[in-house]
Protein backbone atom coordinates (compact mmCIF):
# COMPACT_ATOMS: atom_id res chain seq x y z
CA UNK A 1 0.00 0.00 0.00
CA UNK A 2 2.39 2.35 0.52
CA UNK A 3 3.63 2.84 -3.04
CA UNK A 4 0.03 4.34 -3.68
CA UNK A 5 -0.70 5.97 -0.24
CA UNK A 6 -0.07 10.13 -1.36
CA UNK A 7 -2.70 8.97 -4.05
CA UNK A 8 -5.50 7.46 -1.83
CA UNK A 9 -4.31 10.18 0.26
CA UNK A 10 -5.49 12.84 -2.40
CA UNK A 11 -8.10 10.59 -3.05
CA UNK A 12 -9.65 11.45 0.52
CA UNK A 13 -8.80 14.88 0.27
CA UNK A 14 -10.61 15.83 -2.97
CA UNK A 15 -13.32 13.44 -2.44
CA UNK A 16 -12.67 11.99 -5.26
CA UNK A 17 -14.88 8.75 -6.21
CA UNK A 18 -11.98 6.39 -8.53
CA UNK A 19 -8.60 6.45 -9.27
CA UNK A 20 -7.70 5.67 -12.41
CA UNK A 21 -3.57 4.34 -13.08
CA UNK A 22 -3.26 3.76 -17.10
CA UNK A 23 -0.04 3.27 -19.15
CA UNK A 24 1.11 6.28 -21.08
CA UNK A 25 -0.48 9.26 -18.93
CA UNK A 26 -0.55 10.29 -15.34
CA UNK A 27 -2.60 9.22 -12.57
CA UNK A 28 -6.00 10.48 -12.45
CA UNK A 29 -9.16 11.55 -10.13
CA UNK A 30 -13.05 11.65 -11.18
CA UNK A 31 -13.79 14.11 -8.79
CA UNK A 32 -16.99 15.46 -9.29
CA UNK A 33 -17.84 13.30 -12.18
CA UNK A 34 -14.66 14.85 -13.89
CA UNK A 35 -11.54 13.14 -14.81
CA UNK A 36 -8.55 14.88 -13.71
CA UNK A 37 -5.22 14.28 -13.92
CA UNK A 38 -2.75 14.03 -10.41
CA UNK A 39 -1.27 17.32 -10.20
CA UNK A 40 2.39 17.44 -11.46
CA UNK A 41 2.76 13.77 -12.40
CA UNK A 42 4.60 11.88 -14.89
CA UNK A 43 3.03 9.27 -17.06
CA UNK A 44 3.28 6.10 -15.97
CA UNK A 45 5.21 3.09 -17.19
CA UNK A 46 4.10 -0.45 -17.66
CA UNK A 47 6.42 -1.28 -14.69
CA UNK A 48 4.68 1.61 -12.46
CA UNK A 49 1.07 0.29 -13.43
CA UNK A 50 2.22 -2.99 -12.72
CA UNK A 51 3.85 -2.28 -8.89
CA UNK A 52 1.11 -0.14 -8.12
CA UNK A 53 -1.52 -3.08 -8.85
CA UNK A 54 1.14 -5.71 -6.82
CA UNK A 55 1.05 -3.62 -4.29
CA UNK A 56 -3.22 -3.93 -3.31
CA UNK A 57 -3.50 -7.51 -4.61
CA UNK A 58 -3.53 -10.90 -2.31
CA UNK A 59 -1.12 -13.41 -3.34
CA UNK A 60 -4.10 -15.30 -4.85
CA UNK A 61 -4.40 -12.12 -7.59
CA UNK A 62 -1.06 -12.15 -8.07
CA UNK A 63 -0.35 -15.41 -9.07
CA UNK A 64 -3.43 -15.40 -11.41
CA UNK A 65 -1.63 -12.08 -13.33
CA UNK A 66 1.42 -13.61 -13.94
CA UNK A 67 3.90 -12.02 -16.98
CA UNK A 68 4.10 -11.97 -19.46
CA UNK A 69 0.86 -9.59 -19.78
CA UNK A 70 1.11 -6.34 -18.67
CA UNK A 71 -1.18 -3.94 -16.84
CA UNK A 72 -2.69 -1.26 -18.96
CA UNK A 73 -5.54 0.10 -16.57
CA UNK A 74 -5.47 0.19 -12.74
CA UNK A 75 -8.78 1.07 -11.56
CA UNK A 76 -9.82 2.36 -7.94
CA UNK A 77 -12.96 3.36 -6.22
CA UNK A 78 -13.88 4.85 -3.16
CA UNK A 79 -14.58 2.72 -0.97
CA UNK A 80 -11.40 -0.15 -2.27
CA UNK A 81 -14.76 -2.38 -2.82
CA UNK A 82 -13.65 -2.70 -6.65
CA UNK A 83 -10.46 -3.31 -8.50
CA UNK A 84 -10.59 -3.41 -12.04
CA UNK A 85 -7.26 -4.13 -13.75
CA UNK A 86 -7.17 -4.80 -17.71
CA UNK A 87 -3.99 -6.55 -19.58
CA UNK A 88 -3.06 -6.85 -22.56
CA UNK A 89 -0.19 -8.77 -24.45
CA UNK A 90 3.30 -7.42 -24.45
CA UNK A 91 3.66 -5.26 -27.66
CA UNK A 92 6.94 -3.34 -28.57
CA UNK A 93 6.94 0.31 -27.94
CA UNK A 94 4.92 0.27 -24.97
Amino acid sequence: MEIIGKYLKYMMEKDASDIYFTVGVPPAFRIEGAVNPYKDAAPLTPDDTENIARSIMTERQKKKFKKPKLFTLLKINKDMATLICERCPKQQGI
